[in-house]
């Protein structure tokens, strides 16, 4: 649904106010950008392609959760330096957010 509202919207901006759209910020939903671009190829042509663009929030949030699963699937085992992933020093859930704010 949210592809093909994409499309409809660049398509009548390219005919009533001859604007081009290049690109379009959406969440993690990979399924749209391929379909958004196909169906813009006919009315754009091959020279203008449009492009899907991650939204901050949601690369964070998908941040921090494999850190959050990385870490749980790791609790309790020993790395080769003697200490585990979690602890001090280590990945703590401040050093989480820390990672997420880099964004």
């Amino acid at each position: 649904m949210e592809a093909e509202a994409v499309a409809i919207m660049f398509s009548r901006s390219s005919t009533t106010i001859q604007v081009k759209y290049t690109g379009f910020v959406a969440d993690g939903n990979g399924s749209c950008d391929n379909w958004v671009a196909e169906a813009m190829k006919p009315k754009y042509g091959d020279n203008d392609v449009v492009i899907k663009e991650q939204s901050v929030g949601h690369v964070q949030k998908r941040m921090v959760s494999a850190l959050n699963e990385y870490k749980k699937s790791k609790k309790g085992k020993v790395r080769g330096d003697g200490k585990t992933v979690g602890g001090a020093g280590r990945l703590t859930e401040d050093m989480i957010k820390r990672i997420q704010n880099y964004y």
